[in-house]
């Protein structure tokens, strides 16, 4: 198994599975079901596979039609999501409070940070072992002068909203270590994540507001 925790008879109906990249996790999620739990994929009218940027509320109902009919054998069903908006989340949970039979759902996304505590209960949580090649450049972005972590910040949000998400991720991280200490920053760094879920959300902005409070 390189993402499954748990053998093909012991599947859950749901999963939500975080990874450090979205399009690589993908991957070892269908190797793992094809080679390790002989899942077939390849022209099997029972799997599903959906990609949404930022998952919206039509996006939640168009996966309840389709998982409301009724599978061949065992459906598969995997959606690859950047961020799932709350409306979204909302309709997701109608889903899952009664779940569909011989159904197997899997979310992957890079962090599992947004998901309300709500739609977070009816998944079986997994995150991808990762190796922290980040620390060093947290840290050296720590030392840089007000100027220069701006300077910074302005480039990661330029890159995106999921360089943007995962640079936040890094600093949530990094002062988890001390979370007495840095309460104030952590607290900047959730409310930065919600705020990133909206659709006019500033990400420049976002970032800037938690380089003020470091």
């Amino acid at each position: 198994m390189q993402l499954l925790p748990h053998t093909k008879t012991g599947l859950h109906h749901a999963y939500f599975l975080s990874v450090s990249e979205r399009e690589s996790g993908i991957n070892l999620l269908k190797t793992d079901l094809e080679e390790e739990l002989s899942v077939s994929l390849m022209g099997n009218p029972d799997f599903i596979f959906r990609s949404y940027d930022r998952m919206a509320v039509d996006h939640a109902h168009e996966l309840r039609e389709l998982l409301g009919n009724k599978p061949l054998v065992t459906r598969i069903c995997i959606v690859s999501v950047g961020v799932v908006l709350h409306e979204a989340q909302n309709a997701l949970l109608k889903i899952f409070e009664d779940p569909p039979s011989n159904t197997h759902f899997f979310m992957v996304s890079e962090t599992d940070s947004y998901l309300l505590p709500t739609l977070r209960s009816r998944f079986f949580v997994h995150r991808e072992r990762r190796v922290d090649t980040q620390d060093g450049e947290v840290e050296k972005f720590l030392t840089l002068s007000l100027g220069e972590k701006m300077t910074k910040v302005s480039e990661i949000a330029e890159a995106g909203t999921e360089a943007t998400r995962r640079f936040m991720d890094e600093l949530e991280r990094n002062f988890s270590k001390d979370i007495k200490t840095y309460q104030n920053v952590l607290s900047k760094i959730i409310e930065g994540k919600r705020f990133l879920l909206l659709p006019s959300a500033s990400r420049k902005g976002i970032l800037e507001s938690i380089v003020c409070a470091l």
